[in-house]
């Protein structure tokens, strides 16, 4: 596992577990959906997949069987773009990163959840 999936894993995870532990009204289910990102040496997207999802409250990395619809990996391409990752080339050659966002399956299409954000 690299660095930065276990890190957005930890982050995914501890998020979850505080916000119950502040007595947070929490969302019915919310998931992660770690992505594998692919950006070339012009900062363009060259590919983004899902990697796996899992269920930040379990506290396991291990990967939940949940359908990511289409219209949810399309927000999450919007995302991605929006926030114009830098290439991370290895001898010269694009190499995949991953990086991760919340998934509530009762707003499909929405991938820029941010569950931090007090009203």
């Amino acid at each position: 596992m690299s660095r930065r999936f276990g890190f957005a894993v930890l982050m995914a995870t501890l998020l979850a577990v505080t916000r119950l532990w502040a007595g947070e009204p929490a969302p019915a289910k919310l998931y992660a959906v770690i992505f594998g990102v692919v950006v070339d040496e012009n900062g363009q997207l060259v590919s983004l997949r899902v990697d796996k999802v899992i269920d930040p409250r379990s506290g396991s990395t291990n990967a939940v069987e949940i359908v990511v619809p289409k219209e949810y990996v399309a927000a999450a391409r919007g995302v991605v773009l929006a926030k114009k990752y830098q290439p991370q080339p290895k001898d010269g050659q694009p190499v995949e990163f991953y990086t991760w966002f919340y998934f509530d399956p009762a707003q499909p299409s929405r991938a820029d959840l941010d569950v931090e954000k007090k009203p």
